[in-house]
This record gives structure tokens, sequence and C-alpha cells, in this order.
């Protein structure tokens, strides 16, 4: 074989390998920044999750502490009997009906903004994200469920429609509120939100009547806002730990 045979096998095997090489390294390269870019992507999401939960981590912290409150009055320090059965105050009665509405009607407003401001939102597959969607959901599902006693009983579109009608018009903010508990009691009686709470009110009422009863959605509900609070406030900074007691759960016979 010949010297000049010999030097075009070699020149050639050194341009196929480098040519092998560059590819290589182009597709390396490619896959490194498709993966900086999905990096990228994940992180804003998880930014943007971060940034919607601090947005409105207080007035839901809040709305879901007074909720549960409510419900652990009502079954473990008889708040119902005290405030609406045994009073003879017209005021006492009225204000014990009308702040048990607005406190379940407060949280399904704040619930209302979440998924409002989440639908324009791709939160990706963030643990915290999850976490909240899920513990949020299970708040949703105490509500609905038809397979305990249907007193308290919300579904879906039911928590949706009084989550709209507490939704406050606030054109100077670009933070979603909902109102007070003055502009809700001047509204409880149109025909608009009478239709989507008479019946919360009737159930008020059967709790009144019948201590002890009917309470299981109540446990439930309760079990599930800890949980949230816990979440919420996991450092314990707003709402003390003593304040976040699950009541005993017993089945009634």
């Amino acid at each position: 074989m010949s010297i000049e045979l010999i030097v075009a096998l070699i020149s050639a095997l050194v341009a196929m390998s480098s040519a092998t090489m560059s590819f290589y390294g182009q597709v390396h390269i490619k896959k490194l920044e498709h993966e900086l870019v999905r990096k990228r992507e994940t992180e804003t999401k998880e930014y943007q999750a971060k940034m919607l939960l601090k947005k409105y981590r207080d007035p839901l912290l809040r709305s879901a502490f007074d909720l549960q409150s409510r419900f652990y009055n009502i079954v473990q320090q008889e708040y119902l009997q005290c405030y609406y059965s045994r009073s003879k105050s017209d005021w006492n009665r009225e204000y014990a009906i009308i702040s048990t509405l607005f406190v379940i009607s407060e949280f399904m407003g704040w619930q209302e903004v979440l998924r409002r401001e989440i639908r324009f939102l791709d939160l990706g597959d963030a643990e915290e994200s999850r976490q909240f969607a899920k513990l949020l959901s299970n708040v949703q599902e105490a509500f609905l469920s038809d397979t305990i006693d249907m007193t308290f009983c919300l579904f879906r579109g039911h928590q949706r429609a009084i989550g709209e009608l507490m939704l406050k018009d606030n054109n100077n903010s670009s933070q979603l509120d909902c109102i007070g508990l003055a502009e809700f009691t001047e509204k409880i009686d149109m025909p608009e939100f009478s239709k989507w709470i008479s019946n919360l009110k009737a159930d008020i009422e059967k709790l009144a009547e019948k201590p002890g009863k009917h309470e299981e959605r109540l446990i439930t509900v309760q079990h599930t806002l800890i949980d949230l609070i816990d979440f919420l406030d996991d450092r314990d900074i707003r709402i003390p730990k003593k304040y976040r007691t699950k009541i005993n759960f017993v089945r009634e016979v």
C-alpha cells in the first residue's frame, strides 16, 4: 500500500471521527439547553405558585380558622344551644344564624378567589402546589360527600355559587376580595342570595334543635380545615397550636 493511500485513509478516519464527535457534541449541547429551559420553566411555575399562596395566605387562613372554630363550638361547646335554642335575645338568635352562614360563605368566597386565580396559571408539579391543591380539594369533598348525613351538604356547583356571591368588586386593586359581615347581612334576604343559603339556614336550625345529631359532616370538614391551617401556618406563627384541636369523632348510631 502506498504512503499516499495510507495518509488518505488516516485523514478520512480523522475527518469521520471529528464529524462524529461534533455531531454528538451538538446533540449533548441541545440536550443541555432543553434541560435548562425545562428547569427555568419549572422554577417559574414554582415561583408563581409561591407568589399566589403568599398573596392569599392570610385571608384564606383566617377564614379557614373562623369556619373550623364555629364548627368546633357547635359540636363541642353547644354554641347553637346557648345562643339560639335557649337564648331569650332575638339579637343573639339572629346573630347565631347569620354569623354561622357568614363563616361558611366567606370560606367559599376565598375558595372561589383561588379557583379564579389558579385557572390562569400552570403551577406545574411543585410539591407545595400539589399539597395545597389536595388540601383545598379535601375540604370541598368533605362538604359535597353524599356518603354521610346530608346536613350541610354542598355540592361543588353550590359551593361555587355561594363563593361567587361573596366576591367583592375591587376595581382599584389586583387582589380579589370578599364582602364583609355587614354587607353579607344586608344581602342574605335578597333572592339571589337566599336561594343558595336557605338550606344552610334550615340545617343550622336543625342542629340547634337536635344537639348531638347530624354533626358528622361538621366534624369531617373541621378535620380537613385543621389540615389546611397546619399547611398554611406550619410554623404556628399566626394561629397557636392550642387552637387547632380536631373534634373527637364519634359516629352516630
